[in-house]
């Protein structure tokens, strides 16, 4: 990774998180060669931040993390929890094989060994796995890691969508971008290639948004944004949507326990009013907001998600 190319990147943007932009690349380096991976390319749906910045909204914030969902949930139907369990282990280790490779091409580090947590992390009987490759950061000057995250077992609503993945080029304009080949041909090319891959239908990741909002532990600043952003753009309203997020709902809080506490919590947090607060996110926005507006859709989408709530507890 050419830490000029980075502060180059990031002096177009002016902005100050290089650490940001040298991620990004990376994560699009990895996307590029799991598209490339048939197995993956032909199992896994791309969704989450990451979907939504390369594929629907463009370069608005920074995502910092990879998600996907295994596509074809019908393979778990009408068989044991034994044999689900056998399906899902087989599954990691061949993602965990796959991303070994992918990592020592890029000089990266990662072992598929699910009994240790500096790599894999397992949840819910391994029906999500969280991968965690490590790099030498050159802007940090310390080792850290991205995240890929998989839920094997999940409630789709929507059909996926073949999508081409964006790069953080599209936020800089086609002759800005440009002018940078010259000096970095190599990096330019490759953050220039746009992978293809079957991703969520935008539909589905604003449910799953509105879902994140009321199943997450911690209040994500970025999950109200990408709410407001969907919504602005494709004319989403989350009341249009109830019965879809209340399956979703409904759904994650029978799969995993940990989400029931932060469902109730979540509750008395709506119902005061207390819903939202930036954090520290702010340091991910590429473009400015309208904040006026932003806060006048927080206030839209207060009393659906109260019926939403309702509906789930009844």
């Amino acid at each position: 990774m050419n830490a000029d190319f980075v502060n180059a990147v990031s002096e177009l943007l002016k902005m100050g998180g290089r650490d940001l932009v040298e991620k990004d690349f990376l994560i699009h380096s990895l996307l590029f060669d799991l598209s490339r991976n048939n197995y993956f390319r032909s199992n896994f749906l791309l969704k989450g931040g990451t979907c939504l910045i390369k594929c629907h909204l463009g370069y608005f914030r920074f995502s910092e993390d990879m998600d996907f969902t295994w596509g074809e949930q019908s393979v778990f139907n009408g068989i044991s929890q034994k044999e689900i369990r056998r399906k899902l282990s087989a599954a990691i280790e061949k993602v965990g094989d796959i991303l070994e490779e992918i990592a020592a091409r890029h000089g990266m580090d990662f072992k598929c060994r699910k009994a240790d947590r500096n790599y894999v992390e397992l949840v819910g009987s391994d029906k999500s796995a969280t991968f965690k490759v490590w790099y030498d950061s050159m802007v940090l000057k310390r080792k850290t890691f991205l995240k890929i995250q998989i839920n094997f077992v999940d409630l789709l609503l929507f059909a996926p969508v073949d999508k081409e993945l964006a790069s953080l080029f599209s936020a800089l304009g086609d002759d800005e971008g440009k002018n940078l080949r010259p000096l970095f041909e190599k990096e330019f090319d490759a953050y220039s290639e746009r992978p293809k891959l079957a991703v969520y239908d935008v539909r589905e990741i604003f449910c799953e948004k509105a879902r994140s909002i009321l199943t997450r532990r911690s209040v994500k600043a970025r999950d109200f944004l990408d709410l407001y952003l969907i919504s602005a753009k494709f004319g989403l309203d989350p009341g249009e949507f109830k019965a879809e997020i209340t399956a979703k709902i409904r759904f994650v809080l029978g799969m995993y326990e940990r989400y029931r506490s932060n469902f109730e919590e979540k509750k008395k947090l709506l119902k005061s009013g207390a819903f939202f607060e930036w954090g520290n996110e702010r340091e991910l926005l590429i473009q400015k907001i309208d904040e006026n507006k932003f806060h006048v859709f927080l206030n839209e989408i207060k009393s659906p998600l109260l019926e939403i709530v309702d509906n789930v507890s009844s």
